[in-house]
């Protein structure tokens, strides 16, 4: 602002002033800035000038990692990894790409997020400094996995010996059942031996009921 009691005209000077006074600080970069003030009285022609530093802030840097581990209906882990480059970081904004309501945090720099459906997902993050400075946003593409649909068949055995086969019939939305791995549970307190094959198999000793149990990765 300028004195508008003695008439006359004024002038802003310095790096990244415009001709009508606005500072640019993409044009000056971070740093600190020496400006010019100039004002000169219509009448008399007399100037008086003032000098004053403007300090610009660098811009932080957003930056994150995403655990391995991406399961739909679980728990995904985030932690951001920005840099203030001055001031401190106070604010993490997370945008998860599934249309739910963006996360700001402003007390820790890790997040975490439960895809309702598997697929792939585009997650920003934008961090602010105590300085006020925004950072740019930064996106990642992540996939999402899907879970394996559990299912077998009960098998009919006889005792003395009642050695039963478990079919599998498992699947896995996107066709990865070839990665998938097993470990079936048949709670027999007499023979304790699990399987980790495709199809269960178990020999029984003695009258159930056993709550058989298949666990896939």
């Amino acid at each position: 602002s300028y004195d508008t009691r003695v008439p006359g005209s004024f002038l802003f000077t310095g790096p990244g002033v415009s001709a009508s006074g606005t500072f640019d600080p993409i044009k000056t970069g971070a740093g600190d800035h020496r400006i010019q003030y100039v004002y000169t009285a219509t009448n008399t022609g007399c100037k008086d000038s003032a000098k004053q530093n403007i300090k610009v802030w660098p811009l932080p840097e957003a930056r994150f990692k995403i655990d391995e581990l991406r399961c739909e209906n679980n728990t995904t882990k985030m932690t951001s990894l920005s840099v203030a480059n001055a001031g401190e970081l106070n604010q993490w904004i997370w945008d998860y790409g599934d249309g739910s309501q963006r996360d700001t945090i402003q007390t820790i720099d890790r997040t975490e997020h439960n895809y309702k459906k598997w697929g792939s997902y585009t997650v920003s993050l934008k961090v602010k400094t105590n300085n006020g400075c925004y950072s740019e946003e930064v996106t990642n593409t992540i996939d999402v996995h899907p879970l394996p649909k559990v299912a077998f068949n009960l098998p009919k055995a006889c005792l003395p010996e009642a050695k039963a086969i478990f079919v599998n019939n498992s699947s896995i939305a996107d066709a990865t059942d070839t990665w998938m791995t097993y470990r079936w549970d048949f709670n027999d307190p007499i023979n304790n031996t699990g399987s980790v094959s495709r199809d269960g198999i178990h020999t029984f000793y003695s009258v159930g009921p056993f709550a058989v149990k298949l666990t896939i990765t």
